[in-house]
């Protein structure tokens, strides 16, 4: 299995070569697929840092925030 930097090596060149190719010839589906490509590559640079188990407890806690704004805001006044 690659490890982080080799992923995100790999997904940098990626999007390297598909922003070359956007800034030739622009397209609404390039700029789609650069934009997907792009947040894979935020995606694999954030999984890189720090440690898996304190992500996810920070992920939880913002999802558990989010939840609990929303059903304040629905409750009838």
């Amino acid at each position: 299995m690659e490890n982080y930097e080799e992923k995100i090596a790999k997904q940098q060149t990626v999007v390297k070569e598909l922003a070359d190719e956007y800034k030739k010839t622009p397209s609404p589906e390039l700029e789609l697929k650069l934009n997907r490509e792009t947040d894979l590559l935020r995606h694999l640079t954030n999984a890189s840092a720090g440690d898996p188990k304190k992500r996810s407890h920070e992920t939880a806690e913002v999802a558990r925030t989010v939840a609990l704004s929303r059903a304040i805001q629905q409750m009838p006044k």
